[in-house]
């Protein structure tokens, strides 16, 4: 894979993203856990310049319409500009490689469930109507070029998740989990972030601290009405508090769940998590590469060299063409491989792209949302505690699927495979 590609397929004309490696957990020394976020940018302007650059080199130029638009109602109050607007952009997307799932109980719940009698509209996309949305909306385009050159269909899934949030906006969720709880009730009576970079008056915190006696319903449309209505929901997946072996388990301390979230279209976060995994893309072509001549230069030598008897260069060699030949550009970083599934479309990329967004625009760090017990609102993001999405995964202090926060309930059945 990679050979006929070029890394600047991807990347040219973008500013570069700096090259960040994901740390190895080596079991001797603990990983710090600010050096595994990929925060760039981290200034609000520079942020808002990168998202800009991306729509205006990678969009087709009617998108790019459709993205001035939507940056222009950004921050308007009224429920039109928010996550879930009731407008043609209120669907609930499920992807899959067949019908398999379809009348699972799983499915079932968004297809049928509470989510149908508050208006949502599902859609399921499979890979060739995938492939087909793809080429109708991005014909031409290097994103075109990425979904078709990725070489794994887990890869692909990740991606498709993004593009739909981007461009169409609404509810993204894995196809074995279970809704819980309407959509409306996502983030009901969140707590209200108060630090940061000043980016809400002191009058409107005092407003907000005289209705703490308020009832829920008080207390969202007050913060609706000095906000806007949120345009992104997101839960947490890990948050390992205090332990010091987390990196040989979990990618990140701090980790977004992936298989549930949603966004009013051309959100900066799914736009940012597209342009990550072009880069990231251009960084696995790179190594592919690098990786294929290093491998065919081994066999050159080795091809030089006499079999019999079998001298200790040649023993040496055909060891290194072993440990060459088990490395491809999917392999994890631990096992000699550049990104693995996880750093290169997964987890850690959304995780980053959300994580990026909070700190540049609102001054929140990643640090500042463990523990989380209830919704968080920051600016215009509703941040759900592990509870939302992933209740009764018995880790990181969640809730059962009982609970007042179990929105959710993802049952790990890979679905994206």
């Amino acid at each position: 894979w990679g050979q006929n590609l070029s890394s600047s397929d991807f990347t040219s004309g973008l500013s570069p993203f700096p090259s960040h490696s994901p740390p190895v957990a080596s079991g001797a020394d603990p990983v710090d856990p600010d050096s595994v976020y990929n925060l760039h940018p981290i200034t609000y302007p520079a942020y808002t310049a990168a998202i800009d650059e991306f729509v205006s080199v990678v969009l087709p130029p009617r998108l790019q319409l459709e993205y001035q638009t939507e940056k222009e109602m950004d921050g308007m109050v009224g429920s039109v500009h928010g996550w879930d607007a009731v407008d043609e952009r209120r669907v609930v997307w499920q992807t899959d490689k067949d019908e398999e799932r379809v009348d699972g109980t799983d499915v079932r719940s968004w297809r049928e469930g509470s989510a149908l009698s508050e208006g949502w509209e599902w859609k399921l996309m499979l890979d060739d109507t995938a492939t087909t949305w793809i080429k109708q909306h991005l014909a031409g385009t290097r994103l075109e070029k990425l979904w078709a050159n990725l070489p794994s269909g887990i890869l692909n899934a990740d991606l498709i998740r993004y593009l739909l949030l981007a461009l169409r906006g609404g509810i993204y969720s894995d196809t074995d989990t279970l809704l819980l709880k309407p959509p409306s009730r996502w983030g009901a009576g969140a707590d209200l972030w108060r630090g940061g970079k000043g980016w809400m008056s002191e009058a409107d915190i005092a407003r907000m601290e005289l209705l703490s006696g308020a009832s829920e319903e008080e207390r969202d449309r007050e913060m609706d009405r000095l906000l806007g209505r949120a345009r992104v929901v997101v839960g947490i997946e890990a948050d390992v508090g205090e332990r010091e072996d987390w990196a040989e388990w979990w990618p990140r301390p701090l980790q977004i769940v992936q298989w549930t979230m949603a966004m009013a279209p051309y959100h900066p976060i799914a736009l940012s998590a597209v342009l990550r995994v072009l880069h990231n893309t251009a960084t696995a072509v790179t190594f592919a590469q690098d990786h294929y001549s290093n491998y065919t230069s081994l066999r050159t030598q080795l091809s030089s060299l006499p079999v019999y008897p079998p001298s200790d260069l040649r023993t040496e060699l055909e060891a290194q063409l072993a440990h060459f030949g088990k490395i491809n550009v999917l392999t994890e970083p631990r096992n000699g491989g550049p990104l693995g599934v996880i750093n290169w479309t997964g987890p850690s990329v959304f995780t980053d792209a959300v994580l990026s967004y909070l700190l540049a625009r609102y001054g929140i760090t990643w640090r500042d949302l463990r523990g989380l017990q209830r919704p968080l609102r920051v600016g215009d993001v509703l941040v759900l505690p592990v509870t939302g999405f992933s209740p009764g995964v018995g880790n990181f202090g969640a809730g059962d699927i009982w609970s007042a926060e179990a929105m959710v309930e993802h049952h790990f059945r890979g679905s994206w495979k």
